[in-house]
């Protein structure tokens, strides 16, 4: 999984891709619930290593509800990003939506940028 510096090579990749294509594209931050704060409840109560399966889980979640075309990136210590394009039949916002409440369930707090 690529990590910040490349995501930020990528994204503007996907950004310069976007205008010229004429099409719109958002960058989604997810964030896992139980991994933020600088003491998390996974890492205090169960230790690094749960730490760890917790992200590769996400990752592995984040990944299942991505499109091929979707860049996906660790871009922090308990961060990922996601760009995606505006594409048929499905447009931003309801990809948006789609992800928003696919990831609440999966214990990931998901913001965006359109």
């Amino acid at each position: 999984m690529p990590n910040r510096t490349s995501f930020l090579a990528l994204a503007d990749r996907d950004r310069k891709l976007a205008e010229r294509l004429d099409r719109r594209w958002m960058v989604l931050i997810a964030e896992p619930r139980n991994l933020t704060g600088i003491a998390s409840p996974v890492s205090d109560t169960y230790g690094q290593q749960r730490r760890d399966l917790e992200l590769v889980e996400a990752a592995d979640y984040l990944r299942s509800i991505a499109s091929p075309a979707d860049t996906l990136a660790r871009i922090g210590a308990h961060r990922f990003a996601i760009t995606i394009f505006d594409s048929e039949p499905e447009t931003l916002e309801e990809a948006w939506v789609r992800i928003r409440t696919a990831s609440s369930m999966h214990r990931l707090e998901v913001g965006a940028s359109i």
